[in-house]
């Protein structure tokens, strides 16, 4: 993705007046041909980033807990309750 980002502002530029302030006017945005994927790719993109976002929420609840029973535990041990 970042590489076709930096692919489509190096086209605008290119597209753009020589000038100190490149000015990108609407005709030459609506004169840009941008690919969209059908509706079933992106129906399916968003599953998989959904899932992966639901995944990537439980992990860092894991991890938060984990945290919270390692200070416990340290806690415990320095205060000599194992």
């Amino acid at each position: 993705m970042a590489i076709w980002l930096d692919f489509l502002q190096k086209t605008i530029e290119a597209s753009a007046p020589q000038s100190a302030q490149k000015n990108i006017n609407l005709r030459i945005l609506r004169s840009l041909e941008l690919p969209v994927p059908p509706e079933e790719e992106l129906s399916d993109f968003l599953t998989r980033v959904t899932r992966v976002d639901s995944q990537r929420s439980r992990v860092e609840a894991a991890l938060a807990r984990d945290d919270e029973l390692f200070a416990s535990l340290q806690s415990r041990a320095f205060k000599g309750e194992l």
